[in-house]
């Protein structure tokens, strides 16, 4: 009935039915997806309320349940970002992806990092601004002359 390992407070990605087993494996591009994904379902139930205290509390545990793990998500990768060059442009470290870092990766990084900024889950400091703006500022360093963009950074 959970989404999210309780040993490595992070969302599952392997589950087998059969056996029930639930496993949170390496896939960094839909850990940042769930990451956002489950700032907007939070965002959403903060509007819900039961009648019954019981399922009142169930939506409470349910939003403590996903703001740790957003918080533990997005804090994993925000800590190994790269700067691409001397200016404030930033992307995530290829050493933590264990692939080559790409806009859709920093895209979605800062998604979640402003929804979690919006949902009071991380703090909106000049330290997290900078890094919100070196994430945008990286991506748009990837943008072209015909206004297409590049996708993985480091590439021609």
């Amino acid at each position: 009935d959970d989404m999210v390992d309780s040993n490595t407070n992070r969302f599952y990605y392997v589950c087998h039915p059969q056996g029930g087993e639930c496993e949170h494996v390496h896939f960094p591009i839909r850990d940042l997806a769930a990451a956002w994904d489950a700032s907007k379902a939070l965002e959403f139930t903060k509007y819900l309320h039961a009648e019954d205290i019981d399922k009142e509390a169930n939506i409470i545990r349910v939003q403590q349940r996903l703001t740790d793990a957003i918080k533990c998500t997005i804090s994993v990768y925000h800590s190994v970002l790269n700067p691409i060059k001397m200016g404030m442009e930033i992307h995530l470290n290829e050493g933590i992806l264990l692939e080559p870092p790409t806009i859709g990766h920093s895209a979605l990084l800062l998604l979640g990092m402003c929804n979690s900024c919006r949902l009071s889950i991380l703090v909106q400091d000049e330290m997290m601004q900078e890094i919100v703006d070196g994430l945008a500022q990286g991506i748009l360093s990837m943008q072209i002359e015909n206004g297409a963009f590049r996708i993985e950074f480091g590439k021609a």
